[in-house]
């Protein structure tokens, strides 16, 4: 029940309607005093159940929103206004960053009494503490000794913009031979990131690692940490490559800024901005003391 309502390829509204009806027995069943929804088709569909089923407390943490700048202008109406709705049924409202909240006390969402902001928990020690070093974990990856390494860990999938940071590293790699982008996950557009890597002539600088369970560890043999998503609630690996001491440049979305300064502790681009992104992955690869 996690995506985004009414996509062309994820709208059910009969589906969702029995959901409800399920629901609501459900939470009746239960009896209990607190309901607490996560994500937004199940944050709508929880709360009207929880209310419809007279749960005392309903609670929702917005970890991200459904809507976002580059829908069709009825489309993000229609989200809005189901968390608007939604809003409207929920006792306390929890949002992971500042910006989020701002967003959404801007679009009507809520009142501002309703909002708490608690950031998710990262932890840390295992990204700021590691044993492998810079040279064993690129033998590790496969990767030169003396590569310059940007690299990133998330899912190959539209929300992250695995296609951006492709586009991005491209002028890079054309001046730096030596350079390597490393993009350790997997998702649904693997093709696409694929054929866009054969098509920039990049496949023996481009590194798909696929799904790894040392992120912490490979991590030191990256120089520089890209990221691209179009929209977040507060990205947890973002935190953990600052952990691990990585200059950051990121897209300006969701709760990013809450966390990187642009400027202080790395660069913001505006999301889509994969010239700008570029241009920023030269400056700081050209000047390694600036980084």
């Amino acid at each position: 029940l996690g995506c985004p309502f009414y996509k062309e390829k994820d709208g059910h509204p009969f589906k969702d309607a029995v959901a409800l009806v399920k629901l609501t027995q459900f939470i009746r069943r239960g009896r209990w005093d607190i309901v607490h929804t996560h994500s937004s088709k199940a944050g709508i569909l929880g709360r009207m159940a929880a209310k419809l089923a007279g749960t005392p407390v309903v609670l929702h943490t917005a970890h991200g929103w459904a809507f976002d700048r580059e829908q069709p202008a009825t489309v993000r109406a229609l989200y809005v206004a189901l968390e608007r709705f939604a809003g409207s049924l929920s006792h306390a409202l929890v949002a992971v960053s500042v910006p989020g909240r701002e967003a959404a006390l801007g679009l009507g969402i809520g009142r501002r009494p309703q909002y708490h902001i608690i950031r998710e928990g990262v932890e840390i020690e295992p990204f700021a503490n590691v044993a492998m070093g810079r040279i064993e974990a690129r033998e590790r990856l496969g990767l030169p000794r003396e590569a310059l390494v940007i690299g990133n860990v998330g899912r190959l999938s539209s929300p992250k913009c695995p296609l951006d940071m492709v586009n991005a590293f491209a002028p890079l790699a054309r001046s730096r031979p030596e350079a390597r982008l490393v993009l350790v996950g997997d998702g649904p557009d693997r093709a696409q990131v694929e054929a866009l890597i054969a098509g920039l002539g990049l496949a023996k600088q481009v590194l798909l690692t696929g799904l790894r369970r040392d992120v912490a560890e490979i991590q030191p043999a990256f120089d520089l940490y890209l990221f691209a998503s179009r929209w977040e609630g507060l990205p947890r690996v973002l935190v953990q490559a600052m952990a691990a001491g990585l200059p950051i440049i990121a897209t300006d979305v969701g709760g990013v800024s809450d966390a990187a300064v642009d400027g202080e502790n790395g660069y913001l681009v505006p999301a889509g901005d994969s010239v700008g992104m570029g241009r920023r992955l030269i400056e700081l690869t050209d000047d390694p003391a600036l980084a």
